[in-house]
């Protein structure tokens, strides 16, 4: 990989500059994906841009200050006042529709899983001018560079669909090295391991299965070479005991030819593709199905429908036992 200096996303700065014109910020945090340019497909670098102040007094009064600038503020189910987190956008008509998602975090330094996503940079007001200073409290640089992943030793009793989640994301964004003797051998085993042990079904793991799902097909459709990265997580097994029966299917040679054959693809595709393409459909179904599981983000209307009809083919009518006992007179 390049030096760490070059993959600073300066475009992000300028935008959450823009974010702290509009509140009335003076000082904020910019973590997650958008501190660093990302190796995926133009128009599916960024999603959104992640911003954090440390005291709940900043975080509202922010908030009041962006409605007074008539940007667009939401929160799931309640005032935005009344919580700590929130989703703004620019006003309507306003030609960058950015995504941003603001936050009141004490701290921001125990949100990462990995140490690829656990730096960040501290943006402040100087005067009239801006400045910002990267922080990296992890070490995060350093294996930056050799494409290393490391699980942080705060986050070991993670879930371990989120850890897998965040690994993909992460392999996708970067392109790191998937192989089993390569730089991430360490990670790999480790995840094996993890999904060796056998968990409760608890809402929050099939919650965390889906989200699994769900990330895993989306940044299939962003890499600039999804099939390379559909091979690589094939080779190296990291499929296999998170999904079984989805990892068969990745094996097989035709369902990598849709894949080639397709350059762009929607998450209810992929769904498709999977099942078409798996010789047990029953089993690969119920694995797709985990995406029902998502309380937390709503399932695309596509991706419900796909699932929906593919359940109700297996639906049969229970055959009629008559009653074979004495006829009363």
């Amino acid at each position: 990989m390049n030096k760490f200096k070059d993959y600073i996303n300066l475009s992000s700065i300028n935008k959450t500059v823009r974010f702290m014109q509009n509140s009335g910020l003076e000082f904020c945090f910019l973590f997650g994906g958008s501190t660093t340019i990302n190796d995926t497909k133009p128009g599916h670098e960024i999603s959104d841009y992640d911003i954090s102040v440390s005291s709940l007094e900043e975080y509202k009064k922010a908030v009041i200050k962006l409605h007074k600038n008539n940007w667009n503020v939401k929160q799931k189910g309640t005032n935005a006042l009344s919580k700590n987190a929130s989703v703004v956008f620019p006003p309507k008509g306003d030609e960058n529709q950015d995504e941003y998602d603001f936050q009141f975090n004490k701290t921001i330094e125990n949100k990462s899983i990995f140490n690829l996503e656990s730096f960040y940079i501290a943006i402040k007001k100087v005067d009239n001018d801006y400045g910002y200073k990267f922080i990296d409290p992890h070490d995060g640089m350093k294996d930056f560079e050799k494409g290393k992943l490391r699980i942080l030793p705060n986050r070991e009793h993670e879930d371990d669909y989120n850890v897998l989640k965040r690994f993909l994301v992460l392999s996708g964004k970067y392109s790191l090295p998937m192989g089993k003797d390569g730089v991430n051998k360490d990670v790999l085993k480790q995840m094996k391991d993890r999904f060796s042990v056998k968990k409760e079904n608890t809402p929050d793991h099939l919650e965390a299965k889906g989200a699994c799902l769900d990330k895993f097909f989306k940044t299939v459709q962003r890499v600039k070479n999804p099939n390379k990265f559909l091979f690589d997580i094939a080779k190296a097994d990291i499929m296999k005991d998170a999904f079984p029966e989805m990892d068969k299917v990745l094996k097989s040679g035709v369902f990598h030819k849709f894949v080639r054959d397709n350059k762009d693809f929607s998450t209810a595709d992929l769904l498709n593709a999977f099942y078409d393409n798996s010789k047990n459909q029953d089993e690969v179904l119920n694995e797709l199905k985990s995406m029902k599981h998502r309380t937390k983000a709503k399932v695309p209307e596509d991706v419900m429908s796909f699932l929906d009809r593919k359940d109700k083919k297996k639906v049969h009518l229970l055959p009629m036992h008559l009653n074979r006992g004495r006829e009363l007179g």
